[in-house]
C-alpha cells in the first residue's frame, strides 16, 4: 500500500507484519492511501475473498476472509497458503499456525 501526504510517500507491504497491527502501519491524520498493489496469480494459486453481511437485527459489523492457496504444479498438493479474517474485533487476523499445519497436504 501507498500513502501520501505533504511531507512525501510511504509504502508498506500487505504482509503479516502489516496484520500485526503495527503503529508503523497506520495511517497518519494527513496521509491518504494513494494506491494498493495487488499482484496477478501465478498458475496453479487461486485466491478467493468472501464477505458476511451485517445482519439488520444487530451491531456487530461485517466479518470478512481472504484466502489464496498456492498447489505444487499439476497436483492438489498445498505449496503455500495464507488465510486472513477482518471485521472479528480491533484488527485483521491471520490463520497462520492452520495454514502451517496445512502445507503439504
Amino acid at each position: 500500500m501507498s500513502f501520501s501526504s505533504t511531507e512525501g510517500t510511504r509504502r508498506i507491504p500487505l504482509s503479516e507484519h502489516f496484520l500485526a497491527g503495527l503503529a508503523s502501519a497506520d495511517l497518519k491524520p494527513e496521509e491518504i492511501l494513494e494506491s494498493v498493489y495487488i499482484p496477478h496469480s501465478q498458475k496453479w494459486e487461486f485466491v478467493s475473498a468472501f464477505r458476511q453481511a451485517q445482519c439488520q437485527q444487530n451491531a456487530l459489523p461485517d466479518v470478512n476472509a481472504g484466502m489464496r492457496v498456492l498447489f505444487k504444479e499439476g497436483t492438489d498438493i498445498i505449496e503455500d497458503l495464507s488465510i486472513t479474517y477482518g471485521g472479528v474485533g480491533a484488527a485483521t487476523v491471520s490463520a497462520h499456525k492452520s495454514c502451517q499445519q496445512l502445507l503439504g497436504r
